[in-house]
């Protein structure tokens, strides 16, 4: 993906040419994920 202005939630801001797991300490299940050119969204159910 590009990554321009953080948009893969790594915290990096270059392009990353194969997928990677967040790293993040969730508390639900993602119900809906959302991508983009410039943001990356989840949605937990808690």
């Amino acid at each position: 993906g590009y990554g321009g202005f953080g948009a893969l939630g790594h915290s990096v801001y270059h392009r990353e040419l194969l997928p990677r797991l967040l790293e993040y300490d969730w508390n639900g299940k993602i119900s809906h994920l959302a991508t983009s050119g410039t943001h990356t969204a989840a949605v937990s159910e808690l």
